[in-house]
């Protein structure tokens, strides 16, 4: 999963930790859309859904 999403357009960093079934995204809003990327992940077999969207500061 975290290959498959880094490998998308936007995408800065993908963390994954299976154990706590959590994935943390960290992308370009104006690039990918949170529903891309989960799209992504249930392709890659697992459930998926956007809990919190924060913003950086750049």
């Amino acid at each position: 999963v975290q290959g498959a999403l880094s490998k998308i357009e936007g995408v800065r960093s993908a963390d994954i930790n299976l154990e706590e079934q959590r994935a943390v995204v960290k992308h370009t809003p104006e690039t990918v859309k949170p529903e891309q990327l989960i799209k992504v992940i249930e392709e890659a077999g697992f459930k998926a859904k956007e809990e919190n969207a924060q913003k950086e500061a750049d």
